[in-house]
């Protein structure tokens, strides 16, 4: 969505820019997928028609125009955020911290106008790339689980991103061992011994 433009992207490539420590690359590194809906990855032609279409903008950005220029199609904004973005999905291609990407676009047009289309709102080369029968303002408005396609569509995209995404296994994740006569818990800050009679068995966090 044009209103909630490029959030997403914006906040991965702060965190592989930020330091170890940082809480932005913290959650940027844990991000496992990213469902995209009508965002405009090449701008969008109606950024650059505002002044003479106050209708269909008012009707799109409703009060929140503060991004409006770099939504501009070609904006050098725009293409450099999503060549920082690309750069750090294919980074994390081989790795345990993979990004899947899924890129919805709009079939119908706003007002008459066609505001994010099919080559705007994909990254070539990255991700599925699944239509929604609808315009740009009811792209991410579904009016039920049970007769809506494009609620389908998006909880789809979500399950199959859960079923591939891969599963991280960290060979510094603290092991618990429970017992009868008490539990030994070894992690990195040592051994700690807790009195109780319960078995849990072992597992690993």
């Amino acid at each position: 969505m044009l209103g909630r433009f490029n959030k997403p992207s914006k906040a991965v490539v702060a965190g592989n820019r930020s330091s170890p420590s940082d809480n932005t690359q913290i959650i940027s590194k844990h991000v496992r997928g990213i469902v995209f809906l009508g965002t405009p990855f090449c701008g969008s032609e109606i950024a650059n028609w505002v002044s003479r279409l106050n209708k269909v903008a008012d009707y799109i950005f409703e009060s929140n125009k503060a991004n409006i220029s770099d939504l501009k199609s070609k904006s050098d904004t725009l293409q450099h955020l999503i060549e920082e973005f690309a750069n750090v999905l294919r980074k994390r291609d081989n790795s345990d911290d993979t990004i899947l990407t899924t890129f919805f676009y709009e079939q119908l047009k706003t007002q008459g106008v066609m505001v994010v289309d099919r080559n705007s709102a994909t990254i070539p080369g990255r991700g599925d790339m699944i239509s929604i029968q609808a315009d740009h303002k009811n792209i991410c408005k579904f009016r039920s689980r049970e007769d809506d396609e494009g609620y389908g569509l998006v909880l789809g995209a979500l399950r199959k991103m859960m079923v591939e995404v891969p599963v991280k296994q960290k060979s510094s994740s603290p092991v618990f061992n429970f017992n009868n006569d008490g539990a030994s818990i070894m992690n990195q800050a040592g051994q700690q011994t807790i009195n109780g009679g319960m078995n849990f068995g072992s597992f690993a966090r």
